[in-house]
């Protein structure tokens, strides 16, 4: 009953999730929920980590509308008007499990930074919670001095870390240099 809306597929899951709309053909039944999902998922790969960060945002209280690539989102301060508000975030939607492209986290944050934004990275882990991380790109300064190590240590490379046996360089690399953890 009523006139259509035009909504992107975000607003329309959400609003159909929410029970705040239908999905409706002219002479069809209203799609449900699962079935407006599923037809959102086969329509654009990644839609379901997309969805799951414009869910929270949009139950934080933000307002969200779907951006061009390369970005997800933008997200606009709490009580901005669509079309009247500037942006504030631009968000971007990752698994914890997909591999990812520094150089385009850091492209992204460059234009965000030239356009003051903030830039929020949405990662969604395995059990569908949700971590916020905000990325900005810093110059570190200062220096960091060698000190000598007390003994020669020698490790094992195993993929992305090395491990040493000795507890004697253990324990000097530990009270020298304070990275690391003893297993």
């Amino acid at each position: 009953p009523g006139g259509g809306l035009r909504l992107d597929r975000y607003e329309t899951a959400y609003l159909t999730e929410m029970g705040r709309a239908e999905v409706q053909g002219p002479r069809a039944p209203a799609t449900p929920w699962p079935e407006v999902f599923r037809r959102a998922a086969r329509a654009e790969p990644g839609f379901g980590v997309r969805y799951l960060v414009y869910r929270d945002l949009r139950q934080r209280g933000y307002v969200v509308r779907s951006s061009p690539p390369p970005i997800a989102f933008a997200v606009l301060p709490r009580g901005g008007t669509l079309h009247k508000t500037p942006a504030r975030y631009w968000v971007d939607a990752l698994s914890e499990r997909s591999p990812f492209d520094l150089g385009h986290l850091l492209g992204l944050t460059d234009r965000a930074q030239a356009t003051k934004k903030s830039l929020l990275l949405g990662v969604v882990d395995e059990e569908s919670d949700l971590t916020y991380y905000r990325l900005k790109l810093s110059q570190p300064t200062g220096a960091l001095t060698a000190a000598p190590l007390d003994t020669v240590a020698t490790g094992w490379l195993s993929e992305d870390r090395v491990l040493l046996f000795d507890p004697g360089p253990v324990a000097s690399l530990g009270r020298n240099l304070a990275y690391g953890s003893q297993v």
